[in-house]
Order: structure tokens, then sequence, then C-alpha cells
């Protein structure tokens, strides 16, 4: 009659990431040919677990950029389906981008040889 009654309104559904995918896709960040541990002290994260704990955790950076590192994941699990955009937001906290530093550090194989080569 007059109209009292609210619309109802669509509601959006986002599709679950099934927890073997997260594990997975988490476990490919921390390994040490995608990131590297970074050395210092101070180069700490402390994450809330889902229990409230407080876990501390060592910083990581990424070898590549994270288009690399998705398709490094898609070559090495074939039958998995997702999405680059997914894979970008599943990332640890800790796991950050190498471009985040300091434009000084320079990770790329040529001067990477340079320094091995002073090394030696």
């Amino acid at each position: 009659m007059f109209n009292l009654l609210p619309k109802s309104k669509h509601k959006r559904t986002t599709l679950q990431v099934a927890e073997k995918l997260r594990d997975d896709v988490h476990n490919f960040y921390l390994r040490d040919d995608i990131s590297y541990q970074l050395p210092g002290k101070r180069n700490t994260v402390v994450v809330r677990g889902a229990d409230g704990s407080r876990i501390t955790y060592q910083k990581r950076v990424l070898l590549e950029n994270i288009r690399e590192t998705y398709e490094l994941f898609k070559e090495e699990s074939n039958n998995v389906d997702l999405s680059r955009s997914s894979f970008a937001e599943l990332h640890p906290v800790f796991v950050i981008p190498k471009a985040a530093l300091a434009h000084r550090n320079c990770l790329c194989v040529y001067h990477e040889n340079v320094t091995l080569l002073l090394k030696c």
C-alpha cells in the first residue's frame, strides 16, 4: 500500500579458495628460489594468528615480480585454476615485492655476478 517494505538487494558472492591451495601458494612464496630472507634483526613482521596469538616472522623479498612468480607457479602446478589477482592476494604479509626495497639494492643477475666475483 505505502511501499514500506525494503527492496531486496542482490548480495554478491565470492568463491572461496580451497585451504590446500592457500597452503600451496603460501609454501610457494616461502621457497628459497622464489624469495630470500632479510638478515637484519629489525626485519621482522608480527602477524596475529587465527586464535589471536602473535607470531613473529622474518621479512622475505621476492626475487622476481609477482607476474613472473605467478607464471612459475602455473608451470609447476598445471591443474590449478587460480587467477593472478588471487595469487597476489594470497601472498604472506611478510613476503614483500622487490620494488618495495630501496633502490640501492639491485638483485639482477648482472650485479649479483659482480658481487660474487668480488667475494672470490
